[in-house]
């Protein structure tokens, strides 16, 4: 008697497996993909807003993606959502390969990550433990990839927020041990100074620097160059 419960049982799960929509598809893209499989279990958390205690006690990712899509009706019994996560991941990944093109490196994704989790409320980032270089760039990416799909206009202002935090930084570590001047100028010659940055692709600093060691040399050393006023 208890055999034929076990058949019974083996039956409903062969059957079970037939009628599985996703069966045949090729997921082995979200095992090697940490940016898309991250965006499809967001998308998951966000469509069902579940506080599912069983997916989430599954600490690896992957097999909780597996268990998503063989075992909730949305995924097992439609291929749907797995089309629009795809859909929604190309259309961002085009426009956002990379969320920090102008500071694509290793430095400023280790300190971004260090950055964000001081102000976690706003990025959600200590629940991420990387690791590697690469494991760092991925996490940041994956941290605004999340941003973007939720909110665009929160997005742009805590990208942009993060990004001027990085250049005072950067703008303190290339200034220290200079000491400060500050002059008043008059409009015309401060919109001078603004076209002469534009073109030279510098900033005001760096353009009265370079116009006063033009003059020094034309002005005030002499063929051998020596100054002519010490």
């Amino acid at each position: 008697q208890k055999w034929d419960y076990i058949d019974d049982y083996l039956r409903e799960l062969e059957t079970f497996k037939l009628n599985l929509k996703n069966r045949g598809r090729d997921i082995s893209k979200y095992q090697s993909d940490s940016r898309l499989l991250a965006f499809a279990l967001h998308y998951y958390e966000k469509q069902f807003r579940r506080g599912d205690s069983i997916v989430n006690n599954i600490n690896n990712h992957f097999f909780r993606f597996l268990f998503i899509i063989f075992c909730h009706p949305d995924y097992s019994q439609s291929t749907v959502e797995l089309n629009i996560i795809e859909e929604k991941f190309s259309q961002l990944t085009n426009s956002h390969l990379i969320h920090f093109v102008k500071n694509d490196t290793i430095d400023f994704y280790r300190w971004a990550k260090n950055y964000m989790d001081d102000h976690n409320e706003k990025y959600h980032s200590t629940a991420y433990t990387p690791i590697t270089d690469e494991e760092y760039r991925t996490t940041v990416n994956i941290i605004f990839d999340k941003l973007f799909d939720e909110n665009e206009d929160i997005y742009a202002a805590l990208k942009d927020k993060l990004a001027n935090a990085w250049y005072q930084k950067k703008y303190r570590q290339k200034n220290k041990g200079k000491k400060a001047h500050h002059y008043v100028l008059q409009k015309k010659t401060l919109d001078a100074l603004h076209n002469l940055a534009f073109k030279w692709k510098m900033s005001h600093e760096q353009v009265i620097e370079r116009l006063i060691n033009e003059h020094y040399v034309k002005e005030c050393k002499d063929v051998s160059g020596e100054c002519l006023y010490q």
